[in-house]
């Protein structure tokens, strides 16, 4: 066998591979070690990111960024989770109370300091009817998008796993909402795949080739 069949087969396959979008299911609980970001154990009030890694530095949380919008809401539906983490109108973070006002926002891009599969969170306040969008990607990639989740409305915390790791996660919507909690999955550590166990056999197909070649 030519040694280029060898390596425009596998090529292909590891293309394939790569375009491939992850299954993301709901899952009833958090089974890998992981951090719960209460925002009850913080003072409310204008807060950070790295305030929010003080209190719970081992999060790896990088970024918190909203899409603010025109408009303010009250905090009185789907408070379940407490104090809860909002825009602050000139384009920072702060934390909120039951019943109080906060600044409507259209995103929220929560970047990661390394890839997981598991992740949760709560969203106060949304009544909106419908499911809320979430994006999951992997920025160490490219970016590349990996899946999607559909979060149907709730106070209460929900969790679910991916079966590609990410290190972005990105709630849309256009409904008044606040994240009560955030529970974020640790380091997701690789097992043996599919992708490792073909490059494995590639290379030894390489190799073999290559000898019997020689000794021709």
């Amino acid at each position: 066998m030519k040694a280029w069949i060898v390596r425009g087969a596998v090529l292909a396959v590891l293309v394939g591979l790569g375009h491939a979008q992850a299954e993301v299911i709901s899952i009833d609980s958090m089974t890998k070690p992981h951090v719960v970001v209460d925002f009850d154990l913080m003072p409310a009030g204008p807060t950070s990111v790295e305030a929010i890694n003080l209190a719970f530095p081992d999060a790896g949380i990088v970024s918190l960024t909203f899409a603010e919008v025109d408009g303010t809401g009250t905090y009185n539906f789907n408070t379940d989770g407490g104090r809860a983490l909002s825009p602050d109108g000139l384009g920072g973070l702060t934390l909120v109370d039951v019943g109080a006002e906060f600044y409507d926002a259209t995103e929220l891009v929560i970047d990661l300091d390394h890839l997981t599969r598991q992740f949760g969170f709560a969203i106060g306040d949304r009544s909106d009817t419908g499911d809320m969008n979430t994006l999951l990607y992997d920025v160490s990639g490219g970016p590349t998008l990996v899946g999607t989740y559909s979060a149907p409305q709730t106070g209460l915390s929900q969790f679910f796993e991916s079966t590609i790791p990410f290190d972005r996660v990105v709630f849309q919507d256009g409904a008044n909402w606040v994240v009560p909690e955030l529970v974020v999955g640790l380091e997701d550590v690789p097992e043996p795949s599919a992708l490792v166990l073909l490059s494995t056999a590639a290379v030894a197909l390489l190799v073999f080739t290559r000898r019997r070649r020689h000794r021709r």
